[in-house]
């Protein structure tokens, strides 16, 4: 079975040492019959020894600049720690140039319709400022209600972008790192975040700690990442319930929670929420709009930074989404 296997497998013994491997195996990290080196003695192998413990930072390994392959680990024996692992290498290289090709498409469409879109929202907006007169409170109740639809459109095409150029694995944005202050953001963003004409007397609370820090991140992604958290919360939360935002220093990390009064997620939602496109199915989220981006862009903008995502929710008790970024203070530019 070993040898029939086309892609890459190896055979580790409990101290990470090869005891076995496939002709793939052998190619990909140049071994002899005659020797057993430890996993981190090969190429890329520390990076890859992280999948044993689980403490990998992404889905994918790359030994090489043009080879990208997603690890499979399976443990020996029901011991812990184990006997020993099996690692299996599927070569998603191949994949990843679709996928990368893809998301070039989208960003390029997404780009060509953000200059039209924009012209039509500046000039409505011009239009909606000479309707003034009492006599044209019904022109203006329908401008009104399309600038309402072109603001969720750009919104839309915003999430799309955000999505395809944050993604660690297939994005492509240079990440610039400058000093911000965390708390002004989230304040500045909130402050003018479009309310919904619905939901007149929803409640909203700020709280930002004194020793919160300006620190180093790319001031483009994390408010992306706010304005999403934010959002999010606004569309579960039903009128006249409460918002509550807190930004605080939690020893090296500075925390961004967005706590809703909504409906509250199941734990076993909760392990997809931050995936791409992912909406929960239950009745009374029917009628929320959304592309299930804004949280996988939260995550996305969490990685980037070195820092964390995730959610507390009990079902009929709300949800609080958190946003964890180490305080760095030293600003830089990835390219």
């Amino acid at each position: 079975m070993l040898r029939a296997t086309p892609f890459p497998v190896i055979l580790l013994n409990a101290d990470q040492q090869l005891t076995a491997w496939n002709a793939p195996a052998r190619d990909l990290f140049t071994l002899n019959d005659d020797t057993q080196p430890n996993l981190t003695a090969l190429p890329g192998g520390e990076h890859l020894s992280r999948w044993l413990t689980g403490t990998q930072d992404t889905l994918e390994w790359a030994p090489s600049e043009d080879r990208r392959y997603r690890p499979y680990v399976t443990p020996v024996g029901e011991a812990d720690p184990p006997q020993g692992w099996v690692i299996f290498l599927r070569d998603t290289t191949e994949i990843q140039h679709l996928v990368r090709s893809q998301a070039e498409y989208i960003r390029l469409i997404s780009h060509d319709l953000r200059t039209p879109l924009t012209s039509v929202v500046g000039f409505a907006s011009m239009l909606q400022q000479l309707l003034t007169g009492d006599d044209q409170a019904r022109p203006r109740y329908f401008l009104n209600k399309i600038l309402s639809g072109l603001n969720v459109l750009t919104g839309l095409l915003e999430n799309i972008q955000d999505a395809g150029r944050f993604d660690p694995e297939t994005g492509f944005y240079d990440m610039s790192r400058t000093l911000c202050d965390p708390g002004e953001i989230v304040q500045r963003i909130i402050k003018n975040y479009p309310m919904p004409a619905d939901k007149p007397d929803l409640q909203v609370k700020v709280t930002v700690d004194e020793d919160v820090p300006v620190f180093a991140a790319d001031t483009n992604m994390l408010e992306r990442a706010v304005s999403n958290l934010f959002d999010n919360a606004v569309k579960y939360t039903p009128n006249g319930s409460a918002i509550d935002v807190r930004v605080q220093r939690f020893g090296d990390e500075v925390i961004i929670a967005v706590r809703d009064s909504g409906y509250g997620i199941t734990p076993e939602d909760q392990q997809r929420l931050f995936q791409r496109h992912t909406r929960i199915a239950r009745q009374e989220f029917k009628k929320i709009k959304g592309t299930g981006l804004g949280l996988f862009i939260v995550r996305s903008v969490a990685r980037h930074h070195g820092g964390r995502a995730w959610v507390e929710s009990e079902p009929g008790q709300g949800s609080c989404f958190y946003l964890a970024l180490p305080v760095v203070t030293r600003p830089t530019r990835q390219d």
